[in-house]
């Protein structure tokens, strides 16, 4: 399955290849084993038929989400990337024809496919904002690319079984078991908070984070937004 065929149109498939984005389609099976996105481990059995011990499930649905989450690591990092970059051309046009805005406290995040700004900037702003931010449609695929990854990381179901875990973002014990992650993130502060965020994570040095984040930075962001969630 293409981009082409699920938008409608062979734009978004010609701008996914320009931008360098493998958009994310979660399969609908119900057995971890026919996702097409899940990396199986040699190890790791499958079967329904083995009884295993409440501990023995907690471990098995631990690992299967571990292998499962992969793909979805992959693909926010490389969003994450293509976003910062495009953000930060369009912070430049923006600086040289509405100075006024560098200082309004915007963010951005996407609602309904569309990129939503957020913050303490006027409806007017906003309004002139979200058409600057949405005419780039290599950013608006890269937010969106991105959701997707949230929610297939994120969002509990047969191939990401939830579990109790420590949160790799904040160090804090955390249950794994999220619902409606993509209609949580619209209330969620935004990209350039995400940005913000890392930043402040990787560049402080008594943080123990990875200070060089390497091809970590969209796993640590999808951890972060973990946190968030309800």
């Amino acid at each position: 399955m293409n981009a082409s065929s699920i938008s409608g149109t062979s734009t978004y498939a010609a701008t996914d290849r320009a931008s360098g984005i493998t958009t994310l389609y979660q399969s609908t099976s119900s057995i971890a084993k026919d996702d097409p996105n899940v990396a199986m481990l040699a190890n790791v059995s499958y079967t329904t038929q083995i009884a295993r011990s409440a501990k023995e499930q907690e471990a098995f649905d631990y690992t299967v989400a571990l292998t499962h989450r992969q793909q979805p690591m992959e693909q926010a990092n490389t969003s994450l990337d293509t976003i910062e970059r495009r953000l930060g051309a369009i912070q430049k046009s923006i600086a040289s024809e509405r100075p006024g805005l560098q200082k309004a406290g915007w963010d951005f995040t996407v609602a309904d496919g569309q990129l939503k700004v957020t913050g303490n900037a006027s409806a007017s702003d906003k309004a002139w904002l979200e058409n600057k931010l949405n005419n780039d449609v290599i950013l608006r695929l890269a937010a969106n690319a991105y959701v997707d990854a949230a929610v297939s990381y994120l969002e509990t179901s047969d191939e990401n079984p939830a579990y109790h875990g420590v949160n790799g973002f904040s160090g804090s014990p955390m249950s794994y078991d999220f619902k409606h992650v993509k209609s949580q993130f619209e209330d969620l502060p935004g990209f350039k908070d995400i940005f913000d965020t890392l930043h402040k994570r990787y560049n402080n040095p008594s943080n123990t984070g990875i200070l060089d984040p390497g091809a970590y930075r969209g796993a640590d962001s999808l951890e972060y937004l973990g946190s968030l969630l309800k």
